[in-house]
């Protein structure tokens, strides 16, 4: 167990701690990971999901409807990540990008909505 533990705070000081370092390529990395067993897969996962939860609450709580992104109510967590990566990979050239702006344009592709007149 203290060897599992000691091996999560090794991954953690190689993983980049700065925003600014969290590309869409990186953010691609990360959340592509999703599938596998490992540990440093299960954190991967771990991280790739807090971001993705961060990224939709400021989605939500930002001003209603500026996005025009109207996701299903039975959409989970899963769903929006994987909607991410799909939008990812389909746009490599996006990978230079912010990676949350990122998230926002592959949300807005999968979950559009009209906006509020």
């Amino acid at each position: 167990m203290l060897l599992s533990f000691l091996s999560i705070i090794a991954m953690s000081a190689a993983v980049p701690q700065s925003y600014a370092d969290h590309d869409a390529a990186e953010l691609l990395r990360r959340c592509d990971t999703r599938a596998t067993k490992t540990l440093e897969g299960k954190y991967l996962t771990g991280w790739c999901t807090g971001f993705i939860e961060g990224v939709a609450e400021m989605v939500l709580e930002a001003e209603k409807g500026s996005w025009h992104i109207c996701v299903p109510a039975n959409a989970t967590v899963g769903d929006m990540m994987d909607s991410a990566v799909a939008y990812l990979r389909a746009h490599p050239d996006e990978g230079k990008y912010s990676a949350s702006t990122t998230i926002i344009t592959a949300w807005q592709n999968k979950y559009s909505c009209e906006p509020n007149i």
